[in-house]
């Protein structure tokens, strides 16, 4: 039983533990900007209970604004760019809004007639 263990639930939890310490250092690898993530939660940890998701962003772009034109945040594992150029940002909203199919924003279309279609 102790053998098990040994062989089959530590490299497990080894593999799972370089997995999830490999996705969040996604902006590390590639050079953009980011505050340094918590395992697991990234950068929303006290979200809901302490502060606002809305707080946690103003104070990612404050920190890297004027560094660059994008800066990374961790939504658990999951990164997400944070655009701080005006222009990016009316590029990417205007011109190619077509090629950012992954927006985050769920609509209910039935309840929402007027702007469900819109994204």
């Amino acid at each position: 039983m102790l053998q098990a263990i040994f062989y089959v639930i530590f490299p497990l939890l080894a593999l799972i533990f370089v997995y999830f310490k490999r996705k969040l250092s996604y902006f590390k690898r590639r050079g953009v900007l980011h505050n340094e993530p918590s395992f697991l939660i990234g950068n929303i940890g006290g979200i809901g209970k302490s502060v606002h998701l809305s707080d946690v962003l103003r104070a990612t772009f404050e920190k890297f604004k004027g560094k660059d034109v994008v800066c990374g945040f961790y939504n658990l594992t999951q990164p997400i760019y944070v655009v701080m150029d005006g222009e990016l940002a009316n590029s990417i909203m205007i011109k190619d809004f077509s090629n950012f199919v992954n927006r985050g924003f769920f609509v209910n279309e039935e309840e929402e007639v007027l702007t469900g279609r819109e994204l």
